[in-house]
């Protein structure tokens, strides 16, 4: 039961947070300085969660799946901190042409994070906190709607 309960979050996040999409999955939003410091400090609490679920669950794998749960974990938690930093240069007043580094450093990780996630997930059904995660990653990208997608 443990490891369907772990297969189940994992795959929710790979799809919902991992896989989401850069600009060319929404609408581009015009720049506006508080919008985007709401966003990106609500991803920082979304991802928390999501790596809370992660982190719950550690029973019932077999030791070759547990080395590939805690590499993912390890891939949210830098998505985790990514995103902190950004949302402190937002917090900080920082605009889109200072933050815009991070925002691709955020990016890069989540691709790192998907490609980690592939090898261990069933695309099904995402958990409540990956879809929240999900979301506002693209309300995030929809910001920084000038810079192109990541491979």
């Amino acid at each position: 039961m443990k490891r369907n309960t772990l297969s189940f979050v994992v795959v929710l996040f790979a799809f919902a947070v991992l896989l989401a999409p850069g600009r060319s999955w929404g609408e581009s939003t015009p720049w506006d300085q508080s919008g985007v410091t709401v966003v990106a400090t609500s991803f920082v609490e979304a991802v928390k969660k999501v790596e809370a679920e992660l982190e719950a669950d550690t029973e019932g794998a077999d030791v070759v799946a547990t080395r590939k749960r805690l590499a993912l974990i390890g891939d949210v938690k830098r998505l985790r901190e990514a995103a902190g930093a950004l949302a402190a240069d937002l917090e900080n007043g920082q605009g889109y042409e200072e933050t815009l580094p991070r925002y691709k450093t955020l990016q890069e990780i989540r691709e790192t994070a998907a490609r980690q996630g592939r090898m261990i997930l069933d695309p099904e059904s995402p958990s409540a906190s990956i879809v929240a995660a999900r979301k506002l990653l693209v309300e995030l990208s929809a910001y920084y709607h000038d810079e192109p997608k990541f491979p």
